[in-house]
């Protein structure tokens, strides 16, 4: 589930893990009791959760790489002059992974973990922009 961008129907989930339909219904129950899983609005389709979500935002957040591409943020916020960010899309909001701000002496601050409506912010227009309607 986590893997393609779609919601899954039990049988769907059936049909693509070859478990018997009561397994996997009672699988799917406990990930849905531990955030993991959520039903869409329908009740029948299932997408990730938001523990699961969380989840990869916080390894994303704290994983090993972070000092290298803080470098290369700090290499184009000096070639460039501006502030630059490295962001996901989370739900509506955007997430700040990473950002290095800008010298200059007005700016906005925004720390990593940081979350603003997608509408709102620079890279969350990008994220709309390439979504379909």
């Amino acid at each position: 589930i986590a893997c393609k961008d779609q919601l899954f129907s039990l049988q769907s989930l059936v049909e693509e893990t070859g478990l018997p339909k009561p397994t996997l219904h009672r699988m799917l129950q406990q990930l849905e009791s531990a955030g993991m899983l959520q039903r869409d609005a329908d009740g029948r389709h299932y997408s990730t959760g938001v523990r699961l979500r969380r989840m990869a935002e916080n390894l994303l957040l704290n994983n090993t790489v972070h000092g290298a591409r803080h470098a290369v943020l700090r290499q184009l916020v000096e070639e460039v002059g501006e502030s630059c960010n490295i962001t996901a899309l989370s739900g509506s909001e955007v997430l700040y992974l990473d950002r290095v701000e800008t010298p200059a002496p007005l700016r906005f601050y925004l720390h990593p973990g940081s979350r603003v409506p997608a509408h709102c912010s620079a890279s969350g227009k990008l994220f709309l922009g390439q979504m379909s309607p």
